[in-house]
């Protein structure tokens, strides 16, 4: 997943994001949403990859190289599991674009799944917890 930071200060924009990211990487699916900046005026763009063969080595430097126009500063690369980027890509906007193999549909089901692993993960955490404090504190002799 690359987030840009800033982007209302570049020429850049989804329809942009999407012919160069086609180009340079074997995207199966790409998700791009928009998420306004409420402490600044100004947005960023947050892009979602799900490749097939990538090289996550090389993969960064591809992405590098195709928007120059953005210092460091203003991207970051991470590499997430498919179920961890359809939901973010969806909690942060409801309207985002998406292109390749899976519908907007699939994708919202992918991250209502995600949600649903996330939600059962938390609850059993709580339990183990739960049951740590519970227990009798070892009598000393």
């Amino acid at each position: 997943m690359i987030t840009f930071s800033r982007a209302e200060r570049t020429s850049v924009n989804k329809k942009r994001i999407l012919e160069r990211i086609t180009k340079a990487l074997n995207g199966t699916s790409i998700l791009i949403a928009k998420e306004e900046d409420h402490q600044q005026e100004g947005f960023h763009f947050h892009v979602g990859i799900r490749c097939r063969d990538s090289d996550k080595n090389k993969a960064a430097g591809i992405i590098k190289r195709m928007f120059s126009e953005f210092e460091e500063m203003q991207y970051n690369v991470q590499f997430l599991k498919w179920g961890n980027i359809c939901h973010f890509i969806t909690k942060v906007d409801m309207d985002f674009w998406v292109s390749g193999e899976l519908s907007k549909e699939q994708i919202l089901e992918r991250a209502n799944t995600f949600r649903k692993k996330k939600g059962r993960y938390l609850i059993k955490m709580v339990k183990i917890v739960k049951r740590a404090w519970g227990r009798p504190k070892d009598k000393e002799e």
